[in-house]
């Protein structure tokens, strides 16, 4: 009677690690946003400040090849919106993007790190 419980246990929580969903990958913890950082070594970007191309690598990185969500998940629109918080300082250059799980802002800091804070756009 243990054996056949251990097996029910052990498919149900193979089965339920199977259905992990790319915005509990995105959102470890029920909240409606949380941080994430790429290190130069995690995305090959262009430029030494932030720009729309860039910010959709860093993105696909951070979603594709850290988390391996699927391209039926989530769906990256091309309306990429990147501006200068401060004039005099180029690495001031912070992006907007806009998905279907949600919302992204993405900046890069002086070591080439990028910064990203996503929030979760509906109730999953």
């Amino acid at each position: 009677m243990r054996f056949i419980l251990v097996i029910v246990m052990i498919t149900i929580n193979f089965a339920s690690a199977q259905e992990v969903r790319c915005i509990d990958r995105l959102l470890p913890m029920p909240r409606p946003s949380a941080t994430h950082q790429l290190s130069s070594n995690d995305w090959t970007g262009n430029n030494t400040t932030l720009n729309s191309e860039d910010a959709r690598n860093a993105l696909r990185a951070l979603v594709f090849d850290r988390y391996f969500c699927n391209a039926e998940e989530i769906e990256i629109e091309n309306n990429i919106n990147c501006q200068q918080m401060d004039l005099n300082q180029n690495s001031s250059m912070t992006c907007y993007l806009t998905t279907s799980l949600g919302q992204f802002v993405l900046t890069k800091d002086s070591v080439q790190n990028v910064n990203i804070i996503f929030h979760r756009g509906r109730r999953f």
